[in-house]
């Protein structure tokens, strides 16, 4: 794939937030609402409006992002949906980006975190859990230290000493679509019938990436 930026539509409804967004030729347009169980009433006409022309190929779009999970099941389904649905109809490849990578990306562009710093990511998971991972800042880029997993909130320790940990953050568009620009330039991408939501109910604990055997 070319390393230039790629156009780019995008959609996130993998928590309360709905957000559709659109990078055309370097210009980034933006949607977002906080509208609690209201996505699926929501999400086309905000597609409507972003998109003056349904077809996306002669706009120039390039590639479709979403957020694929974790988050809430009947939001992920919603969101998986409408990009499979446009993959097939427009033949375009797909971006399918981790909800938490897509938090810590925006808390890397905001500066919040910075060169060696190591920290854990909460998102509410309902009933008592959380969904939750670790990264680590290394050369300016973020490492996965663990894999998403979920667990029950009063039993997740604390990481360790001089580790920060983040409650209460939304994924942004704007890092889904940089991520979405680095499988882009990566070629890890997917095709229409690979897009599905990812759920996790089932990972317990916090193991190393060269712990963990296949999911």
């Amino acid at each position: 794939m070319s390393s230039e930026q790629p156009n780019i539509l995008a959609i996130d409804t993998s928590t309360e937030q709905c957000s559709v967004a659109l990078m055309l030729d370097g210009r980034e347009q933006i949607i977002s609402e906080h509208i609690p169980r209201q996505h699926s009433q929501r999400i086309f006409s905000m597609l409507r409006e972003l998109l003056e022309d349904g077809d996306l190929r002669q706009l120039g779009v390039d590639l479709l992002a979403y957020c694929h999970g974790p988050g809430s099941f009947t939001g992920l389904r919603i969101a998986a949906s409408a990009i499979q649905g446009l993959a097939y109809s427009q033949n375009l490849p797909v971006a399918g980006v981790s909800t938490l990578q897509c938090i810590a990306q925006g808390l890397l562009r905001q500066q919040r975190v910075g060169e060696g710093d190591e920290f854990q990511l909460h998102l509410d998971a309902r009933i008592n859990e959380v969904y939750w991972a670790n990264y680590r800042v290394q050369s300016e880029v973020l490492q996965a230290l663990s894999l998403d997993s979920v667990q029950a909130l009063d039993t997740l320790e604390h990481p360790g000493e001089g580790w920060q940990v983040f409650d209460q953050e939304l994924p942004d568009p704007r890092d889904l679509i940089q991520l979405a620009t680095e499988q882009w330039r990566h070629s890890h991408l997917l095709q229409a019938e690979q897009v599905i939501p990812v759920y996790i109910r089932d990972d317990v604990g916090w193991k190393k990436l060269s712990e963990q055997g296949s999911r």
